[in-house]
């Protein structure tokens, strides 16, 4: 089995630069994704398995935990969900675990890879390649005009070339795109100039999607990508990182209006700032609309004061999505105690398969979705690996600029999953999650 070790660890290394294009086959009609992740899964958990590392007994217990509670979960919805989307159930089941077990999957093996000079630069330019490579895609799809659109609205603009969801591609910019910093500040002189093509095509397409999380990305990369220039200029007295990404910078904010995000921007300011003439208006009607608003709130009793009391209308954290919310919310509170321990499945108990919405912020759906029991199962491997990286950093006293880079990525993935969602259960955006994680448990560790 010993001679088996290399080609597994050749082949979960490959699988990282084939990520970008297993999205473009799916979104052309070739359905290969979810097949050749479901064997890179098994064969991640045979790795684990079958070789010695760093965290394979915590590993192997913790995968018979999340086996019997997967098992009980899917059981105990089998008999109380009525209907129940079978296919619908299993595939969110197979892409919320898929996240977790790549994470173990991706420590041991970056563990593994340190003692290999490929590991320190080679990561984060497997990461630049895809990064670029769906730049090419992107504005590719923007000169043929057949990039899809990222909103099905006239008054938003942005497109998302040949990927399918908007919010999983920019959850993958945004972290690939921090990451590639890394890959940048590592070249010499002469080669950072050169990537300034590259990194300009990177940011130019994650403007062109057009959501706030894209652009934000773009936001922190360049911006900690500046701080760690400073370091760099204070220790070594080089000045190019830090030029270079400050022009950069400064280029993002004067294309601005020019670009799609800047349209949504404007449009949501717009929607959210009422004009003077509008005002004029709504103080007219206010108290009218007011009377109304009291009759109707007193004919429609308990119901609606319940949902303005837990889930306020003008929430800006849940961005439209308070009706997902609560209707999940109050199909939790309705649910028999077993699926509030282990969950009601994806969408909660939805009275027909058609329009199964979640509510799309992951951690919220990882509660009602898999129950208090299998919200804690799930989140133990970020507890654990998040505590073990902390306690390192802490004994050895040490933020190096890798540490830092790779910190950002994964505060902004899990900021993404928390408030966008599209991330912890979409296996085309958690590898890059995975990815980051990884790095900051192996850099947080003495010896990098």
């Amino acid at each position: 089995m010993h001679r088996l070790q290399k080609p597994i660890e050749i082949i979960l290394i490959i699988s990282l630069l084939s990520q970008p294009v297993l999205d473009v086959l799916t979104y052309f009609g070739f359905p290969v994704s979810t097949a050749i992740r479901v064997s890179l899964m098994v064969v991640g958990l045979l790795y684990i398995i079958c070789y010695q590392g760093k965290f394979k007994k915590i590993s192997i217990i913790y995968f018979l935990v999340l086996g019997i509670y997967i098992f009980v979960h899917f059981i105990n919805n089998l008999i109380v969900k009525d209907p129940m989307a079978i296919e619908t159930e299993l595939t969110y089941i197979f892409k919320t675990i898929y996240f977790i077990v790549m994470l173990f999957v991706y420590v041991k093996l970056f563990y593994t890879l340190t003692l290999r000079k490929f590991f320190r630069k080679g990561i984060f330019a497997i990461v630049f390649i895809n990064m670029v490579f769906i730049g090419i895609v992107m504005i590719i799809a923007e000169i043929t005009g057949t990039g899809a659109g990222t909103y099905h609205t006239p008054a938003r603009e942005g497109h998302t070339g040949w990927f399918f969801s908007g919010n999983e591609l920019s959850a993958i910019l945004a972290m690939g795109f921090i990451l590639s910093i890394m890959f940048f500040l590592q070249m010499n002189r002469i080669l950072k100039g050169i990537l300034i093509v590259p990194l300009s095509l990177i940011i130019w397409s994650m403007l062109n999607i057009g959501t706030k999380v894209a652009f934000g990305g773009v936001l922190v990369a360049l911006g900690v990508g500046i701080v760690a220039g400073l370091v760099e200029m204070i220790k070594e007295r080089k000045f190019v990182s830090t030029t270079i990404l400050t022009a950069m910078l400064a280029g993002v904010i004067a294309v601005l209006p020019l670009m799609p995000i800047g349209n949504n921007v404007n449009v949501t300011v717009s929607n959210t700032v009422p004009d003077q003439e509008e005002q004029l208006v709504t103080s007219a009607a206010q108290y009218s609309v007011n009377a109304e608003k009291s009759i109707e709130q007193e004919q429609k009793g308990e119901e609606e004061t319940q949902m303005q009391e837990y889930i306020p209308a003008q929430s800006i954290l849940l961005s439209g999505r308070e009706e997902f919310l609560y209707n999940t919310y109050t199909n939790y509170l309705d649910a028999p105690l077993t699926q509030q321990l282990f969950g009601m499945g994806k969408a909660g108990n939805y009275s027909t398969i058609v329009g199964m919405n979640l509510v799309e912020m992951d951690f919220i759906d990882w509660f009602f979705n898999y129950g208090l029991i299998g919200f804690l199962i799930l989140c133990f491997p970020l507890l654990f690996f998040g505590g073990y990286a902390l306690k390192k950093i802490i004994i050895f006293k040490s933020m190096s600029v890798p540490l830092m880079i790779v910190s950002t990525a994964v505060m902004v993935g899990l900021g993404t999953a928390f408030i966008a969602g599209h991330v912890l259960s979409s296996p085309a955006s958690a590898i890059y999650l995975v990815v980051s994680l990884a790095l900051l448990i192996r850099f947080s560790d003495k010896g990098l």
